[in-house]
C-alpha cells in the first residue's frame, strides 16, 4: 500500500482558520499467503481503505466583550467506496459527512458551552461490516446526533 496526503491549514484574519485534506490511498495487494481467505478469494483490495478521502472546514472564534468569546465552525468529511472484508465480499459505498459546533467560551477558556450536530445533512448508509452469514452485519453510519456540552478547565 502507498499513498499520498495533502493537509493545509491557513489563518487569513485574526479568529478564523482554515483547514483542508485530502487523500489518495493505492490499496491494492502485492502479494497474498496462498490458502488464505484473500488467496482464495482472489481480493485486490485491503479492507477499510477508501482510495479518496477529503476533509474541508473552518472555525470561526471572536471576543463578545471582556470576558466572553464566541466560537463556531463546522467540516465536511468525504471517504469514498472500499471493502469492510478482507476477501472484498462486501464493499460499501463512499459517504459525506457534514458536522458544526457553535460554541460560547469564558476567553481564559476555564468554560465552555458547545453545541454540536454531527451528519447534520441526516445521510444514510453503512461504514463497516462483516459476512459472518446472510445477510451481512452491516455498521450504520450515525444518523443527525445533537450534542451539549459543558466543559471545565482546571
Amino acid at each position: 500500500m502507498w499513498g499520498v496526503e495533502l493537509e493545509v491549514n491557513a489563518r487569513p484574519v485574526k479568529g478564523l482558520d482554515l483547514f483542508g485534506s485530502v487523500a489518495y490511498n493505492n490499496d491494492s495487494y502485492r502479494s497474498l499467503i496462498p490458502g488464505s481467505e484473500a488467496a482464495v478469494a482472489n481480493a485486490r483490495n485491503l479492507p477499510l481503505v477508501s482510495e479518496w478521502q477529503a476533509r474541508l472546514g473552518a472555525t470561526f472564534e471572536q471576543a463578545v466583550g471582556d470576558t466572553l468569546l464566541v466560537r463556531l465552525g463546522g467540516n465536511m468529511n468525504y471517504t469514498g467506496p472500499y471493502s469492510s472484508a478482507v476477501n472484498n465480499v462486501l464493499d460499501l459505498p463512499g459517504w459525506t459527512r457534514i458536522d458544526a459546533f457553535i460554541a460560547l467560551a469564558t476567553q481564559n477558556r476555564k468554560w465552555e458551552l458547545n453545541l454540536s450536530g454531527q451528519n447534520l445533512t441526516d445521510e444514510v448508509t453503512y461504514v463497516g461490516g462483516i459476512v459472518a452469514g446472510l445477510p451481512p452485519a452491516l455498521t450504520p453510519l450515525r444518523p443527525r446526533t445533537w450534542m451539549m456540552m459543558l466543559k471545565f478547565n482546571y
